[in-house]
């Protein structure tokens, strides 16, 4: 994706965030685990102070797209779209090949109605 993007980018080394890094989750599964809850972190924004307009080196938003995990089923990923849509930055989509292959099929399926 950042390859396919990479005549917008102005930087050579762009600022990425990768969203499923950015928060601790194993609170939310393992509750006796060490570490910082969900709840704690978010109230610090992570993404906001990241993604906010002011940030001048934040050119675009990666949103990946696999067969394994659907973004839009978490309630944290469509709020970061948001913000980065509300924050004026490019959203750029990263499916994996099979992704890829699926959406073709549906597009194909669906365009059959449209014609």
């Amino acid at each position: 994706c950042i390859k396919q993007h990479k005549h917008k980018l102005r930087r050579e080394d762009p600022v990425i965030w990768l969203c499923w890094l950015a928060l601790y989750q194993a609170k939310a599964v393992y509750p006796a685990a060490r570490g910082p809850t969900i709840a704690a972190q978010i109230e610090k924004d992570p993404f906001g102070s990241v993604i906010k307009k002011t940030n001048p080196s934040i050119e675009a938003m990666v949103a990946v797209h696999t067969t394994r995990e659907d973004m839009y089923r978490r309630l944290w990923c469509p709020k970061e779209l948001f913000d980065a849509i509300r924050a004026r930055k490019e959203i750029w989509m990263a499916p994996s090949a099979e992704y890829t292959a699926i959406l073709v099929e549906y597009f194909r399926f669906w365009r059959k109605f449209t014609l």
